[in-house]
C-alpha cells in the first residue's frame, strides 16, 4: 500500500533517465579516468574480459542475450560487435514455464511471472568457451568458438542444472535453481564450470567437454554469490551471504578446505552468532596473499 501510495509522486517513468552503461576507466594511472560509456539496453550482473583484453562480454539480464564489445580504431573506442549480441532462446519464459499476462483479471497464482535473466558470463582462458549463468531458466548456455577459424560463437548449448531434468528418477530433488556466478577452470575437452546456485546453496560442476553434464554439487552453508579462481585454478574462493564467509575449494577433488569468516575479529562474543555482513564478491590480489 506504501508503494502504490507512492507512485503518483514518482511521476511518468522516464527510459531516458533509466538507461545502462558499461564504465570504462583508463587504471594505467594513479587516479582512474574515465575514457568511455557505452550504453547497454539491460544488464543484471555478468561482464568479463577476453583473454586478449580486446573484447569483453556483458550479460543482458532480461534481454536474454550477452552482448559482445571490441576495441578499434585510434585512439581505441569500444563498440558493439557485429555478431553482437549472442541470444539465449528463451522466448521470454523462465524456470516456472510462465509468461507475463496484459489484461484481464488474473487469479494469484497468474500474477506470479518468471522471466529469463542473464546474469555470471565467464570465458575459457583460451577464449574458445564462453558460458552464461540463466538465472530465471536454472540453466546455463555454453558457446563455443567455431573451427577452424575460431572467430565465431556457435549457437549456445542448453544445460538444465535440477537434477530431475537429467534424471527422471530425480525429479523433485533440489539442485541447481538460480544459477548467479561462473567460472571456468581449462580450456577445450578439459574444460570445467564452476556455478553458484543460490536457492539451493552448491556450487554446481559442469564439465564442458562434449555435451556439458553436473558431475558434482558442492554444498556451501550461505547462498553463494561471486567467486573467483587463483592462477594455477586449483583453488575457487566463494562469497557466501547469509553465512557471512567465503569458501575455499580445492578443484582436484571438489571439495571445501577452508572457510574464511569476514566478520571483524573484534565483535563481542554476545553478537558473534549474528549474522548480516552479507559477502556478495571475492577477489584476489596479484600475488594471492590477500
Amino acid at each position: 500500500m506504501l508503494f502504490r501510495s507512492i507512485l503518483p509522486l514518482l511521476g511518468a517513468f522516464n527510459r531516458a533517465d533509466s538507461s545502462e552503461s558499461v564504465f570504462i576507466y583508463d587504471l594505467t594511472t594513479a587516479t582512474p579516468s574515465l575514457k568511455q560509456v557505452v550504453p547497454v539496453a539491460n544488464t543484471y550482473n555478468g561482464i568479463v574480459f577476453d583473454p586478449t583484453g580486446l573484447t569483453f562480454y556483458v550479460a543482458g539480464g532480461p534481454n536474454d542475450n550477452v552482448h559482445i564489445f571490441t576495441l578499434s580504431g585510434s585512439p581505441g573506442l569500444w563498440g558493439e560487435a557485429p555478431n553482437s549480441p549472442l541470444t539465449l532462446g528463451h522466448g521470454g519464459l523462465g524456470g516456472l514455464g510462465l509468461s507475463a499476462k496484459s489484461s484481464g483479471p488474473l487469479p494469484i497464482n497468474e500474477q506470479v511471472t518468471v522471466t529469463p535473466n542473464a546474469a555470471g558470463v565467464a570465458i575459457s582462458t583460451d577464449g574458445r568457451t564462453l558460458v552464461v549463468a540463466n538465472f530465471g531458466n536454472d540453466s546455463i548456455t555454453v558457446f563455443n568458438k567455431e573451427y577452424p577459424s575460431y572467430t565465431n560463437w556457435s549457437p549456445g548449448t542448453e544445460l538444465d542444472l535440477r537434477p530431475g531434468k537429467s534424471n527422471p528418477t530425480q525429479s523433485g530433488v533440489p539442485g541447481g535453481e538460480y544459477p548467479f556466478w561462473v567460472v571456468i577452470k581449462g580450456n577445450g575437452s578439459s574444460a570445467t564450470a564452476y556455478v553458484s546456485s543460490l536457492r539451493d546453496r552448491e556450487i554446481d560442476v559442469v564439465t564442458l567437454g562434449g555435451a556439458p553434464a553436473v558431475t558434482a554439487r558442492i554444498p556451501v552453508k550461505g547462498q553463494p554469490n561471486k567467486m573467483t579462481l587463483n592462477k594455477a585454478q586449483s583453488l575457487l574462493y566463494v562469497a557466501d551471504d547469509q553465512a557471512d564467509t567465503v569458501d575455499v575449494i580445492d578443484t582436484t577433488n571438489n571439495t571445501v578446505i577452508e572457510t574464511i569468516p569476514v566478520i571483524a575479529s573484534m565483535l563481542p562474543s554476545s553478537l558473534a552468532n549474528y549474522k548480516g555482513a552479507n559477502p556478495n564478491s571475492v577477489t584476489l590480489s596479484p600475488d594471492e596473499k590477500q
